[in-house]
């Protein structure tokens, strides 16, 4: 979801075809963050991002909420 929301909003995630082989060359051990950069490369579609920022706007909001009645994020002091 991260991932996504990043990608599309701010990299844009465009590689040019010799950039994507390059890349798949290196990234044979990784096959998911291959066919993530496929995918990514491609485009995603308005509804997977507007899925991937509610997804990550609706986990800051948990964590606002868990938060809010604690004064260290880490600790007791």
């Amino acid at each position: 979801m991260i991932k996504t929301y990043i990608y599309a909003v701010a990299f844009g995630g465009h590689k040019s075809p010799e950039a994507m082989q390059r890349y798949l060359e290196k990234q044979r051990a990784d096959t998911a963050a291959a066919e993530f950069h496929q995918r990514a490369s491609a485009g995603f579609s308005e509804e997977q991002v507007i899925d991937a920022e509610s997804q990550l706007f609706a986990l800051f909001d948990r964590l606002e909420a868990n938060l809010s009645d604690q004064t260290w994020l880490v600790a007791d002091e």
